[in-house]
């Protein structure tokens, strides 16, 4: 027997050694620069874990609850809640359904809009019926009750 090695093929002469390689990240870590997690102590509080565990789980992966966890908080869906809500998730810190996407900011806005929406209604009905648009406007958006510059972020419209 000789003492000779192997000759490196293509593949393993063009491949650094291990030692100098970088090491792959796991799923986990890139999962959780997917979801906006990026900071390692705030993806370890989120977890309940330390930082060195989310570090090791960087590294190694992590347990499948951990994963699922990282999934939920990316992409919930609320279809398990009734037929309304079939199409609807969270993703994020937003209410999504299609390509519409709801954070809080938005959703305590929603009743300004809705009462403009009832107001332009109403106008359409009116003028519909006859009545003329200064008219129908006056009778609809005069009231006391309306004032367009008072929306519930405080913002002129």
């Amino acid at each position: 027997m000789s003492n000779t090695k192997t000759p490196a093929t293509p593949e393993t002469a063009a491949r650094p050694p291990a030692a100098k390689r970088k090491p792959r990240k796991s799923d986990f870590h890139k999962l959780r620069l997917k979801v906006g997690l990026a900071d390692t102590a705030q993806a370890a509080e989120f977890c309940g874990v330390t930082v060195r565990t989310i570090q090791n789980w960087d590294k190694t992966g992590a347990p499948f609850i951990a994963m699922r966890l990282l999934h939920l908080y990316d992409r919930h869906e609320l279809g398990g809640h009734g037929e309304d809500w079939k199409g609807w998730r969270f993703s994020r810190g937003k209410l999504i359904c299609g390509r519409l996407a709801f954070t809080p900011r938005h959703l305590k806005q929603m009743p300004y809009y809705i009462d403009v929406y009832n107001r332009l209604a109403s106008v359409e009905l009116r003028l519909n019926a006859g009545m003329s648009a200064e008219q129908a406007m006056a009778l609809v958006f005069g009231s006391p009750a309306f004032d367009p510059a008072q929306r519930p972020d405080g913002e002129k419209p």
